[in-house]
């Protein structure tokens, strides 16, 4: 059903101050940052007979989530005096607070031209106590921008309690940046420091310029995270493909079958490195590995020779390029992919240096423990084969395209599944609309059924839209442990409409 939006009224409150961002100090030891907010309009807005607000600060951006609250945040960069994040202090000098307010979700903020046409709330926000955002400052991990060691500020003056419907308004407040063993590196050329702080547009970008010359970075060529440079041409370097996360067993036999000769290698000796499969970081003002990542094993060296023998094994903990990850900020676990791979590999060398070992600890003994029967599981299904523009990242899986049309997937899930909640979660994106002059009023909608239970019914995408909807199964799950059939059905107003299927996940 498209959903009729309809602003009821305005509301504007104007400050005393037109500045959204005041540097108040800025000390070896500190930096004080002043925020105020100098105009907001409250909207209030109908959305199928709901009234929702919706808030707009003059500067300020809004979070987009999808189905989380639209949200005004400021935001800033500090230059810090080196790689140490700083300590957070806050301080709330003038607050107030709102009853019966609902927030308006992402994407239908009235200020916004491209809206959706469904309206969806996140239930694992609007239906929680917690506030949204949970806290009212967030600090970036310092960085290297343009030279110069920074960080991200981001401020939120409003929060948003869902169950109680109330919102807090901090109207004026300070966020102090403490900065602790930091020091300045001392290796810094004269020259190079003048050539950074004359740089404008650092001067522009950066809340406190003053600082930049305290803030130079040191050269990453200077620089080594680790004691040791490992240099592939000396030694024996072999490469272990990991695909799934768990534990890996590697025998003396496993080794000697595939030609390595074991009876020279040192247990002591025997290393593995790794990054845990993440990428790189595209954006060169993120910090990025500049050695390798020794990772600690276990070697069970069973007859306490010193030396690898076949029934002695390695034991590491391995992680794919497929997983989860928490997001602090949003409160919810995110999935993450490799774009340029599917295996994740696991340097391996030994007789070299010592290897780097996993710590013992004595077990806990805890006659109360209360034992643990299940827990939350959590899975991604996704494979790329269609790239809208034939280049880039963005690829999807599924293409359905006309006036009609269905395709039907088989996944599997573990066989234990428990009582609790099922959730799962599907995003399409419409292919419609691309080619220059085509302004056809593209309207797809989507049902979708799991083992022939319908759980999304005329789930509408209008062009190039691409949005996702969640699914909670509370009671009378459709999952069930082994095969499950995912069955989509599109249908489209018109003979050229497509919709892609993008991933879906389970938990």
């Amino acid at each position: 059903m498209r959903v009729l939006a309809i602003i009821i009224y305005v509301i504007s409150i104007v400050g005393i101050s037109s500045a959204k961002t005041l540097l108040v100090s800025d000390s070896p030891q500190q930096t004080v940052l002043k925020f105020e907010i100098a105009r907001m309009d409250t909207y209030r807005v109908a959305v199928n007979g709901t009234v929702f607000t919706a808030y707009h600060i003059p500067d300020a951006r809004l979070t987009e989530f999808p189905g989380e609250p639209a949200v005004p945040y400021w935001e800033t960069r500090v230059v810090i005096p080196g790689p140490q994040k700083p300590r957070v202090v806050l301080q709330v000098l003038q607050q107030s607070v709102q009853h019966n307010v609902v927030l308006l979700p992402a994407y239908f903020h009235p200020l916004k031209k491209d809206a959706p046409g469904d309206l969806f709330l996140e239930p694992n926000v609007y239906q929680q106590e917690l506030p949204y955002p949970r806290e009212v400052v967030e600090v970036s991990e310092p960085y290297v921008y343009r030279g110069v060691w920074v960080v991200r500020v981001r401020v939120y003056p409003i929060r948003f309690y869902p169950l109680s419907r109330k919102v807090e308004i901090a109207r004026q407040l300070t966020v102090t940046l403490v900065f602790e063993n930091n020091r300045r590196n001392s290796f810094q050329r004269a020259g190079n420091i003048r050539q950074i702080s004359n740089d404008p547009v650092l001067n522009a970008a950066v809340v406190n310029p003053n600082r930049i010359p305290n803030g130079v970075a040191q050269p990453q060529w200077l620089s080594s995270n680790t004691a040791v440079n490992y240099d592939f041409t000396t030694g024996n370097w072999y490469k272990f493909p990991v695909k799934e996360e768990g534990i890996y067993r590697i025998t003396g036999s496993f080794l000697k079958n595939n030609g390595i000769d074991i009876s020279s290698i040192q247990v002591s000796t025997i290393q593995m490195f790794n990054y845990g499969g993440w990428r790189l970081p595209w954006s060169v003002s993120k910090p990025r590995p500049h050695d390798l990542n020794e990772i600690a094993i276990q070697v069970n060296d069973f007859d306490n020779d010193g030396i690898l023998d076949e029934n002695d094994e390695i034991l590491f903990y391995g992680r794919g390029v497929l997983g989860w990850r928490y997001d602090t900020s949003r409160q919810s676990w995110e999935s993450y992919l490799h774009p340029y791979s599917e295996v994740n590999y696991y340097l391996f060398t030994f007789n070299a240096a010592p290897g780097k070992r996993i710590a013992e600890r004595a077990s806990l003994n805890a006659p109360t423990a209360v034992p643990v029967t299940q827990f939350t599981d959590r899975r991604r299904f996704e494979v790329d084969r269609y790239n809208i523009l034939g280049t880039g990242l963005d690829w999807y899986w599924k293409r359905l395209e006309g006036f009609s049309d269905q395709t039907e997937i088989t996944f599997n899930l573990p066989q234990q599944l428990g009582d609790g909640q099922t959730r799962f979660y599907i995003i399409f994106k419409g292919e419609n609309g691309f080619i220059y002059g085509d302004n056809a009023a593209y309207r797809d909608s989507i049902y979708v059924y799991v083992n022939g239970v319908k759980i999304i019914e005329n789930y509408s995408l209008y062009r190039t839209e691409k949005k996702g909807r969640f699914y909670t199964a509370s009671t009378i799950s459709p999952f069930r442990g082994g095969n499950n059939t995912l069955q989509i059905r599109m249908v489209g107003n018109d003979e050229r409409s497509r919709v892609l299927l993008d991933y879906f996940t389970v938990e």
